[in-house]
Parts: structure tokens; C-alpha cells; sequence
């Protein structure tokens, strides 16, 4: 048996310090919690700001370049959260080693063009090994991947494939972004089209080769629209490009139906709304492809810095479903809200609840792979939905979010 039940690498850093209190207060306390990271004198301060709420923390000093540090810690957890990007630069190693082990691993990254490389070198690797490897457990693409996972269960109950799914945010109101994000971000940018090209033009860049879904339009929604089925005005929305490449992931491997499709945009009050939305992010998304744009964001709001905890309380989501089934002969609709900010209370939360599942709710994840219709996955690079279904749906219930899906 591992040391530790779960630890969390890059436990200083803004969206780590989230994950790892979370974790203090969430895992039972009978189980043990690692913190780690590169700094000594910044972990020994992050233990004893968990001390209120959780002795007995363990520090690892473990750099994410540090390949023996890695392979040690890895070998010493069951389940390892890793908030260390960028995650194209420092996750691979990191997911190798916990492959090696036998252990779970998580992380928020946003990353494309990262999960494909992990799905093509890895997969295989974690499948054998039935080792779960699940990256961007965040609020986006988390939550839209969860969304259609809904969709496609109540349809199942009809007995019928999944065809379209929506998911429109009608509430987003984040507290900011982090240091970190932009960081990353910027890595990503600077990288160019040899790697981002390949998943840029291909929606279906994340499905298994031998997938059954029927191709999706590489352009995605207009800049703004009225949508008549959630009878409302739309605007596109950035990362919505990388979620439904993550929400087809899902599809093929839970079996949806072949003709699934999936959309998400932002909802608006008014086509003078949606047109600035739409507009206002394809100007905001060019500048940052200018270097010079991307090191005054870095400068102004540094790594280690992101939005206040007064403001994340007063953070909120709001999003909304439409699913229709392929034959077209049944409709639902369905919700999910959260009254915190999504972007880092959030996805602490969902970071927090997927680690305790993988760390504690084993069997009842193995039942459900062997069991269910929409049944889970012991291993391999795999979504929140194909990984945790069910049950992680229930553990967010329980954590403060609502989730809800019925008949139109």
C-alpha cells in the first residue's frame, strides 16, 4: 500500500494552495495527504496553514524537472493532483512515472494539444496498467464533459442515442484568473502551428482511431447567434474548441451514439450582447498571439497570484443543456450551477472530489465499469465522464453543485 492516499504537486502555487485545503478538510482523516513541491520553507508554510483543519500533513520536496523526485513521490501515493504547468513542458514525465506505479493521476490543465500527446504515447501504457490518467479536471472542460454525459444518460433511459448536445453558460461569473493560467497560456502560444495545428484543425483529434462518431465541422458556432432550441442569443466562446474535443473523447469511449455532436457558447440578453461577447473575444484571443501582449499580462498578475477569496465567494456558474436524441424524437434539458467561483474554487472541488473517488471509491468504480450502460473505465487517459460517470456526479451533489436533466 502507498504511503499516501492522494498528494497534491504544486501545493504553493494559486490553484494547488486551493486543492490541497480542499483536500485537508475533504479526505477522511484516517487517510494520509502529501503536499509537495520545490520550495522546503513554502511547503513547511503551506502544513501549517492546513494545521487548523488537518494534522499530521506530509511535505515531499519534489521539483516537477526532478525525475527521481517524481518517480518517489509517485511510488509513495495512490492518487497524485498535479497542478504544475505548463503541462506540454512538465506533465508527460510526471504522468510516466505514476503509470510506472500504478498511480492515478489528475490535473486542471487546459491543454490540448497536451492530452493528445499523453492519449497517443501513454493510453495504452495506463490501459494495462489500470491506472486512470485524467487530465483537465477543471471547471472548463470538466463540466461540459459532465454536461453531456447527462444528456446521454437520460437518453439511454429512452432507449435512444445521443445526436446534438448544448451546453450554454447563461452565468458566468468568475473572480479573475491566476498567474499560472497566463502562463501557461503563453506557453502554449509560443509553441506554433507544427504542434497546435494538428489539434486546431481536427475536432475529433482526442477520439480513439477506430471512432464511430460522424465528423464534426472544424469551425464552430458563428461569433453570435440566435439559438432556437435554448431560446436565447449566443456568443462562441474561447474554450469551448478544446471541450468538445473533450466531450467527443467521451462519446466514443461510453458509446453516445454515432451521430453525437456537441456546442458550447454563452448566452446573452440581447443580440447587441452577444455581438460584443463574440467580437470582444476574437479581438482579447488575436492579442494574445502577440508576445509582447502575452509579457505585459505576465508582468501584471505574476505566477502564485490570482483572484481574492472575498471574490471567490461571490464567484457563480450557470449553465445551461439541450440534448436531442439522433432519431430526433426526444428532447431534454438539464442544468448545472455552482455559487462559488467556477474557475479556482471550483475546480478545487472537483480536483478534491475526483482524487477522494479514485482514492477511496475503487470497487464501487470497478461495479460500475462491469455494470452500467454508460459504464466508467478502469484505465487509460480518459475524461471526468469516462473515468468517474455516476459517481463523481453524485460526489459534486454532495460538494455544493447541482445537476439536473429531464424531459423537455
Amino acid at each position: 500500500m502507498p504511503k499516501h492516499a492522494v498528494a497534491v504537486l504544486g501545493a504553493t502555487g494559486f490553484t494547488g494552495v486551493l486543492a490541497a485545503e480542499y483536500l485537508a478538510e475533504h479526505l477522511d482523516k484516517s487517510l494520509s495527504l502529501a503536499i509537495a513541491g520545490r520550495s522546503a520553507d513554502k511547503l513547511e508554510a503551506m502544513r501549517r496553514r492546513l494545521a487548523p483543519v488537518r494534522e499530521g500533513v506530509d511535505v515531499v520536496v519534489a521539483d516537477a524537472a526532478d525525475a527521481a523526485a517524481i518517480d518517489a513521490l509517485a511510488a509513495s501515493t495512490a492518487v497524485l493532483v498535479s497542478a504544475v504547468g505548463p503541462f506540454w513542458t512538465h506533465g508527460p514525465a510526471i504522468v510516466e512515472a505514476c503509470i510506472r506505479h500504478g498511480t492515478h493521476y489528475l490535473d486542471c490543465t487546459g491543454e490540448t494539444h497536451f492530452i493528445k500527446k499523453l492519449i497517443e504515447e501513454l493510453h495504452d501504457k495506463a490501459v494495462a496498467a489500470k491506472t486512470v490518467i485524467m487530465p483537465a479536471c477543471a471547471f472548463e472542460p470538466f463540466l461540459p464533459d459532465l454536461g453531456a454525459f447527462l444528456v446521454a444518460r437520460h437518453l439511454r433511459t429512452k432507449g435512444a442515442a445521443t445526436g446534438t448536445v448544448r451546453y450554454s453558460l447563461v452565468k458566468l461569473n468568475a473572480a479573475g484568473i491566476s498567474g499560472g493560467t497566463i502562463h501557461s497560456l503563453s506557453c502554449t502560444l509560443a509553441l506554433g502551428k507544427a504542434i497546435l495545428g494538428p489539434v486546431d484543425s481536427n475536432p475529433s483529434c482526442l477520439e480513439p482511431p477506430d471512432t464511430s462518431l460522424a465528423k464534426q465541422p472544424v469551425r464552430g458556432p458563428p461569433t453570435y447567434f440566435y439559438d432556437r432550441d435554448l431560446a436565447s442569443w449566443q456568443s462562441w466562446f474561447v474554450p469551448a474548441a478544446g471541450n468538445i474535443r473533450l466531450a467527443r473523447r467521451s462519446a466514443a469511449l461510453l458509446g453516445y451514439g454515432p451521430s453525437f455532436s456537441f456546442v458550447e457558447t454563452l448566452a446573452h440578453g440581447n443580440s447587441v450582447a452577444a455581438f460584443f461577447a463574440g467580437v470582444g473575444q476574437v479581438v482579447v484571443f488575436s492579442l494574445l498571439h502577440l508576445a509582447f501582449i502575452r509579457a505585459l499580462l505576465a508582468w501584471l498578475i505574476p505566477v502564485g497570484s490570482g483572484p481574492s477569496a472575498a471574490k471567490m465567494k461571490t464567484g457563480s456558474l450557470d449553465a445551461r443543456l439541450f440534448g436531442e436524441s439522433a432519431d430526433k424524437q426526444h428532447r431534454c434539458v438539464g442544468s448545472i450551477r455552482y455559487g462559488q467561483d467556477p474557475g479556482y474554487r471550483g475546480t478545487a472541488v472537483l480536483l478534491g472530489e475526483a482524487a477522494i473517488c479514485l482514492a477511496t471509491q475503487g470497487s464501487e468504480l470497478r461495479q460500475a465499469a462491469a455494470n452500467r450502460p454508460l459504464r466508467t473505465l478502469e484505465g487509460g487517459v480518459l475524461t471526468g465522464a469516462s473515468a468517474l460517470g455516476n459517481t463523481i456526479i453524485e460526489r459534486l451533489e454532495r460538494a455544493g453543485f447541482e445537476l439536473h436533466i429531464d424531459d423537455e
